[in-house]
């Protein structure tokens, strides 16, 4: 036997090794395409369908559509809160905020879905796109933030204008108790006084004993004023609390929101880089 039947080159294995690629490199996916990983559907062992990348990456795509979405209802939402504008109404003024934090949820999502991103490569309109969503978060978050002292003077205005109101409804009730005070004071008939008893239903029977019944009216008079009162303090005490309740709920859910918005800016630093 000679020496170059003993060589590697020669050897009965050695165009198959060549050929054959090594364990790392049949084991690597191939390359990603502009549509996604070309790697199709197949079969698991399982009897399933394994979607492929492509799939997966077609599915995510839908998240930006979802985000503009809800950016664009959150502007149809805030038009058809503040038309028609009552800018001196303190009720109104209250009313939009607390619509605006009730739906902070769907600018914070849009926010999340657009800033998901899946692709390697953005396109130089893409990533302006990006930027001015960015500061437009910022701007949404401070005007959230700066709704907090509104919200608070708008509390006490409310506070006031209640007070009024109740004041003016104990202040037309004790006229009205005055004036049935001197009716009855100046009844002298069975009819007159029958009609003072009716304001506080109590009937008078009999002619006779007029002071009696008089008396009787009087503190009918009494007991209705001061139920009257009674229920003018619960009301106002409920309003109170009512009003008290909405305000915490609005002012911390107003800082809530800022802040988030202002978080949504900080984490979407990347987006105002100059590339």
């Amino acid at each position: 036997m000679s020496q170059s039947d003993l060589s590697p080159s020669n050897s009965p294995n050695s165009d198959q090794s060549s050929d054959s690629p090594s364990p790392k490199s049949a084991n690597l996916p191939p390359p990603p395409t502009s549509k996604g990983w070309s790697k199709p559907s197949r079969k698991s062992r399982r009897g399933g369908i394994v979607l492929s990348e492509n799939a997966l990456y077609s599915s995510l795509s839908l998240l930006p559509l979802v985000g503009y979405a809800l950016l664009l209802f959150t502007v149809v939402d805030f038009v058809y809160l503040v038309v028609p504008p009552r800018l001196t109404d303190p009720i109104w003024q209250f009313e939009v905020m607390g619509g605006l934090v009730e739906r902070i949820w769907a600018p914070l999502l849009g926010f999340v879905c657009i800033f998901y991103n899946r692709q390697e490569q953005l396109t130089r309109w893409q990533m302006r796109r990006l930027r001015l969503l960015s500061w437009f978060a910022l701007l949404l978050g401070l005007t959230y933030l700066f709704l907090l002292p509104l919200g608070l003077g708008n509390t006490w205005r409310i506070h006031q204008f209640n007070k009024i109101q109740v004041e003016d409804q104990i202040s037309r009730e004790i006229f009205q108790v005055n004036q049935l005070r001197n009716r009855l004071q100046s009844a002298t008939t069975l009819s007159e006084l029958n009609d003072v008893a009716q304001v506080v239903n109590f009937t008078v029977e009999s002619p006779n004993n007029l002071p009696t019944y008089r008396n009787q009216i009087r503190v009918k008079i009494d007991e209705a004023e001061q139920e009257f009162m009674r229920q003018v303090g619960i009301q106002w005490e409920n309003q109170k609390l009512t009003l008290l309740k909405n305000s915490v709920k609005l002012n911390i859910g107003t800082i809530l929101s800022g802040m988030w918005l202002v978080l949504v800016w900080i984490r979407t630093h990347w987006a105002r880089q100059r590339y």
